[in-house]
């Protein structure tokens, strides 16, 4: 949860709000879309990012959305969609860890420490 809230405060919250998290049905598209015109490496990693998520590597697309949220070029538009996907990722975390999941608790313990 504060992991939410951090990537909340850093990216800013507009009028409406802080952002909101990427149904598991928009993650993908939304994600294709923001970046059709991005650079072929930033692609790349996007589409990384969607087969791991696809294939429920939570940890993994994770960590390809964070290289991804690193990038200093991202336009508004991908940066947003980029922080909403990423807070999908970190509520599927957070459920995991409150289930037990000692990978997901590791990987919060890991964001914690790196912040």
């Amino acid at each position: 949860m504060a992991l939410v809230a951090t990537i909340v405060c850093l990216t800013g919250c507009t009028k409406s709000g802080p952002p909101s998290a990427l149904s598991d049905e928009q993650w993908g598209p939304s994600l294709t879309k923001a970046f059709e015109k991005a650079p072929a490496l930033t692609k790349n990693l996007v589409q990384e990012a969607i087969v791991q998520f696809d294939k429920k590597d939570y940890v993994g697309s994770g960590s390809v959305l964070g290289t991804i949220l690193a990038k200093p070029a991202l336009t508004d538009s991908q940066r947003a969609t980029a922080t909403m996907a990423q807070i999908n990722l970190n509520e599927k975390m957070q459920t995991a860890q409150e289930k037990g999941d000692v990978v997901a608790t590791e990987v919060q313990k890991f964001q914690m420490l790196t912040k």
